[in-house]
């Protein structure tokens, strides 16, 4: 999209960020991406990964009880470069690093930190082709939403509510 950020990885695997939903758009494989589109002519081009596309995710990462528009509040990287994506979704401010990684097969290792968490969220981690290797919470339960694979409600423990504290969500995914 025109407000899309794409990420290169040493590694091979990419992956792009649509700043306008707030969401991960698409992990690819291969080359990074061909700008010339919107360099040459008069520009205007939607840029894509170069690469085989390894996973297209939900289309939203948490499922609210009312409709928020997101709010893209900007990205910061950590002492590798790895990117943390800083967004809103209503009350909920939520950091999003996203690492890929590689092996036999390859795969996307996720941190979430919430600032609070709300009544009613649902969380999609899965689905589409990714599969969901291993989730773990710190301040949060996650409750499997029957019938649907990498699906889960998520409730603040009462000692991170009491405390206000951040929740932090670890995901990884195989692809």
């Amino acid at each position: 999209g025109s407000r899309g950020i794409a990420v290169g990885f040493p590694v091979g695997l990419h992956l792009a960020f649509d700043a306008k939903a707030c969401r991960l758009a698409e992990l690819w494989r291969g080359d990074f991406v061909n700008a010339s589109g919107s360099w040459a002519g008069r520009g205007g081009s939607t840029l894509g990964g170069q690469g085989e596309s390894l996973w297209t995710p939900p289309s939203a990462l948490f499922e609210l009880p009312e409709h928020v528009e997101p709010e893209f509040l900007g990205y910061s990287l950590d002492a590798g470069g790895v990117p943390s994506f800083i967004y809103r979704l209503g009350a909920l401010t939520v950091e999003d690093r996203m690492e890929p990684r590689i092996g036999s097969e390859p795969g996307l290792l996720r941190e979430l930190t919430l600032s609070a968490l709300p009544e009613g969220v649902v969380l999609h981690c899965a689905g589409n082709g990714a599969v969901l290797v291993d989730v773990q919470a710190s301040g949060a339960s996650l409750s499997p939403v029957a019938g649907q694979a990498g699906v889960y409600r998520l409730t603040a423990t009462e000692a991170a509510a009491a405390l206000a504290a951040p929740i932090v969500i670890r995901l990884e995914l195989s692809l």
